[in-house]
């Protein structure tokens, strides 16, 4: 008797299946991979909020110092602090003051030395030994 074709099992071919689970390992792979990325850049998302926080609290900590730092120097403070430290320090005399000129003066032609210039920067000897001593 012949068989019936249809209940005979046909062999399956593993072209096919092969392909249908390497296509299913790729999309896998890649839904891991889209979500890992997406993790990535939640966490660097909060890192940079974490690191602004941080920035702006050093910001704040910087200007309130800053505020410190000019009422240490304030005129007013330091002599409040001069008289009851008794520290006897008071403002030089006009003749103790040396004014420093930012911009250069005339150039000497060449070969002869500025006599000014000497004169306006030397200083005499005994001025040098008595600040020494002080």
């Amino acid at each position: 008797m012949p068989k019936n074709r249809k209940k005979t099992a046909a062999p399956v071919k593993a072209g096919p299946v092969l392909k249908a689970v390497a296509w299913c390992v790729f999309i896998g792979l890649a839904g891991v991979g889209y979500v890992w990325q997406k993790n990535q850049i939640h966490e660097l998302g909060e890192e940079m909020k974490k690191q602004e926080r941080k920035l702006a609290d050093l910001k704040q900590k910087n200007n309130e110092r800053m505020k410190i730092l000019a009422g240490l120097r304030s005129p007013a403070y330091l002599e409040d602090r001069i008289r009851s430290l008794q520290l006897g320090l008071g403002m030089p005399s006009p003749r103790q003051v040396i004014t420093l000129s930012d911009q250069p003066g005339p150039m000497p032609p060449p070969g002869q030395s500025n006599p000014s210039v000497n004169a306006t920067y030397a200083r005499p000897r005994g001025v040098v030994q008595q600040a020494r001593k002080q």
